[in-house]
């Protein structure tokens, strides 16, 4: 994610010509991240726009709504409410799978100290 952190400064005349452009030409599986990457175009009260280019045969839709991206990929180019749509249900879907891989971890975590131990829990 370039430039995180910072602020990008436009050169003299940028603002005018309506500042930073943010092209997106895949989809992270979290939204977070793809909404701070739009964020780039606009800091400080600059002018910005930002667009996705997007193709159904990539992540996170193919991983996580393969059914979807099959039907879907034959129509050529999407409605944009409808590339939207699709997208955010596969990033809400890839975001649970984290969570519940981040929670089984947690848990095995757990598990293994309370097998390990020796004298019990530890303090």
């Amino acid at each position: 994610m370039a430039g995180r952190g910072t602020d990008i400064r436009l050169a003299p005349g940028v603002a005018e010509r309506g500042g930073l452009h943010v092209i997106a030409t895949e989809a992270n599986d979290c939204a977070r991240i793809d909404r701070q990457l739009f964020g780039r175009c606009a800091r400080q009260g600059d002018p910005g726009s930002c667009e996705a280019i997007l193709a159904l045969e990539e992540d996170p839709v193919a991983t996580y709504l393969p059914l979807a991206a099959a039907r879907l990929s034959h129509r050529g180019e999407l409605p944009a409410a409808l590339g939207r749509l699709v997208f955010a249900a596969a990033q809400a879907r890839a975001e649970g799978a984290h969570s519940r891989a981040r929670r089984e971890l947690l848990d095995l975590d757990d598990y293994l100290g309370d097998i390990l131990a020796f004298a019990g829990r530890g303090e």
